[in-house]
């Protein structure tokens, strides 16, 4: 606790702060690095930059940083996610990273985000966390999702179809707006407006004509999620042009209405949300934010082709 007293005092003094009117890319990669031996260095955990920047997944920055067989603290699951938000952005993808440990801290799987990577708009760390869970069939019945950032409401409704039961993060909405130039805020307060009951809720769609996505009530489809995947595959993460269209009113789940708000699809205003309940519990973990907003401002000033999310470009 005296550590953390010192740390948490110190940081400004011995760290260069974020201009984000004068930034400077180098210094503050060379904060992160500081940032991360310094927390880690307190779990008696040395961390070889070299290798682990060398690395080209995220899957194997996972094996070599995560033990399955370690419990995890609060403290090192949330570091572990911002570490993971870090080696994202150096491999190409977005600054969001994730954990998830069952509620005695046993560590069960890892993700960050991969939607610029894989052109996929639904492939956020907490999303792929929770995807690397369900592969190795592994229950999420009263997880904790530590995250290095605040849950978008797609992720919140994937969480919540897969029964996590405590969401964990380090930076807030606004500091990813502040320091990375992501916005999503308007997404959590236009849920309510968009809840209906007793709406047909659409398990089946098609593609039809020119990028134009439509529910199926009789015949052949698929499930949008991995109609939408397949599409962006090929067109990108998102595609340009790309409806959903309906003659009738109907309603997705919280999960799919949002990748298709991600995927920047044009959607007519007869596209509502199906209820869903709210069981998890959001828990703000400010000790990190610090390093936290290092990475998100990070990647901000990485050169990229890839704008996603970003209101700064």
């Amino acid at each position: 606790m005296v550590l953390r007293k010192i740390l948490n005092a110190d940081l400004n003094d011995y760290f260069s702060p974020i201009f984000l009117d004068q930034p400077n890319v180098q210094q503050i990669q060379l904060n992160i690095r500081s940032l991360l031996q310094l927390y880690y260095s307190t779990h008696d955990i040395h961390l070889n930059f070299e290798y682990l920047e060398s690395l080209e997944t995220i899957e194997v920055v996972i094996d070599a940083l995560i033990s399955n067989a370690n419990k995890l603290s609060d403290d090192l699951a949330m570091l572990h996610s911002i570490a993971l938000a870090y080696f994202s952005v150096v491999q190409g993808g977005g600054p969001f990273g994730s954990v998830i440990t069952d509620d005695s801290g046993q560590f069960i799987s890892a993700g960050s985000n991969h939607v610029t990577r894989l052109n996929d708009p639904t492939a956020h760390g907490e999303v792929h966390a929770i995807r690397n869970a369900i592969y190795q069939n592994q229950s999420l019945s009263g997880a904790i999702l530590y995250t290095s950032c605040m849950t978008c409401p797609m992720c919140y409704g994937f969480a919540i179809d897969h029964n996590v039961s405590t969401i964990k993060y380090c930076s807030t909405a606004n500091d990813a707006y502040n320091y990375a130039g992501f916005k999503d805020d308007h997404l959590w307060t236009m849920l309510d407006s968009l809840i209906r009951h007793d709406l047909f809720q659409p398990h089946l769609f098609r593609l039809t004509g020119p990028l134009t996505i439509v529910p199926v009530r009789l015949g052949d489809g698929q499930d949008l999620i991995s109609l939408l995947q397949s599409i962006c595959k090929t067109h990108g993460f998102e595609p340009l042009g790309l409806r959903f269209e309906s003659d009738q009113p109907v309603a997705l789940s919280l999960f799919s209405y949002m990748a298709l708000r991600w995927a920047n699809v044009s959607m007519p205003q007869l596209i509502y949300i199906q209820p869903f309940k709210a069981k998890i519990h959001f828990d703000h973990y400010e000790y990190f934010s610090f390093l936290a907003s290092h990475v998100l401002s990070f990647y901000r000033l990485i050169p990229t082709d890839s704008v996603y999310g970003q209101q700064y470009k």
